[in-house]
């Protein structure tokens, strides 16, 4: 029986006991399960009002703070940061009261908030948040624990978003070090780090070192998602645009246009990975000197992306607006 299933199952059961905060945390469960682990988002939100209902009744703020972290991660990944970012305020300041300030779900609500306050472009509030989320862990948990490897990561895409690209590489290592140790290498965890890592490596011009991480990331998403989940795509997208520095254009051309089709099927909202998806594919039009066909696609995605991603598609709709963008970067044969 699947983890959904049992979930499913779990909320009768809890009924049946009368207790209302097993009742609400079963919600909870589901929540996190459909809309979290699964990327299902819109069927999340479907669940909210089953969740907030059952919190409401049990009146425990413990299982309210869970049910408005799983609900604002929800929002996250489907681009409606504000909503997210209140969500997570909110969980935070429950969970100092219920919990007290140095409890390890203090720290995940840090952590969250920083992540959602980074989308929103604000760089600084983010990385006070993560650091706070870190010296939490460190005292907590010890310097060895998974955990400690996600505030890194996270701390490493701050920088990232400020420009310190250098320092990023540095922090997304050792989370890429701790995850290997403690959760072997096929794991979700170490994809991302490898997707991160090769991401910060591409910011630096160290194209066939991005690369090969990204080739590494790709091959656990496949490997442990499926062939068709959205992180599939966001790491096709990531590598597309890899592969456009490198010049191999037919092979940016293929991966691109699969990121595409993932795009295309799912019913998912990712709206940064989706962003970036586009934003490779005009890095190529515009590298064969088809800056009318990659206007378009820029557009679209500034749209979508968070702020991080934001300001480096502004810079390339500025490129593609030259009239020197309708010149191939080199002979390239055009489909």
């Amino acid at each position: 029986m699947s983890a959904e299933a049992l979930a499913r199952k779990a909320i009768p059961e809890a009924a049946r006991s009368k207790d209302l905060v097993l009742v609400a945390r079963s919600w909870s469960l589901l929540l996190r399960l459909v809309g979290w682990r699964q990327a299902r988002h819109q069927e999340a939100t479907g669940l909210a009002l089953a969740v907030e209902s059952a919190v409401e009744c049990a009146d425990d703020d413990r299982a309210r703070a869970d049910s408005l972290n799983d609900l604002a991660i929800v929002f996250q990944e489907m681009g409606r940061y504000e909503e997210a970012r209140a969500r997570h305020a909110l969980a935070l300041a429950l969970r100092r009261k219920a919990l007290g300030p140095e409890n390890p779900l203090v720290a995940v609500s840090l952590n969250n908030l920083g992540t959602v306050l980074g989308a929103l472009g604000k760089y600084e509030e983010a990385r006070a948040s993560y650091e706070r989320a870190l010296d939490l862990r460190l005292k907590i948990l010890g310097p060895e624990h998974p955990l400690i490897a996600l505030s890194y990561s996270n701390l490493g895409t701050a920088f990232g978003a400020m420009g310190k690209h250098e320092e990023s590489r540095v922090l997304y290592e050792r989370a890429l070090a701790l995850r290997e140790k403690a959760l072997g290498p096929d794991h979700p965890d170490v994809a991302n780090s490898l997707d991160s890592l090769g991401a910060a490596l591409r910011s630096l011009g160290r194209y066939d070192e991005a690369w090969a991480r990204l080739e590494q990331s790709l091959a656990v998403r496949e490997k442990v998602l499926g062939l068709e989940h959205p992180q599939v795509a966001e790491s096709l997208g990531s590598l597309g645009r890899t592969l456009v520095r490198l010049e191999r254009w037919e092979e940016a051309k293929s991966v691109l246009e699969r990121a595409r089709l993932l795009w295309e099927k799912t019913s998912t909202p990712f709206p940064r990975g989706f962003a970036e998806s586009l934003l490779g594919q005009a890095e190529l039009l515009l590298a064969r000197g088809r800056a009318d066909e990659a206007l378009p696609k820029l557009e679209q995605a500034l749209l979508l992306a968070p702020a991080d991603l934001r300001a480096e598609l502004e810079a390339v709709r500025k490129r593609a607006q030259r009239p020197s963008s309708t010149r191939p970067l080199m002979a390239v044969p055009v489909p």
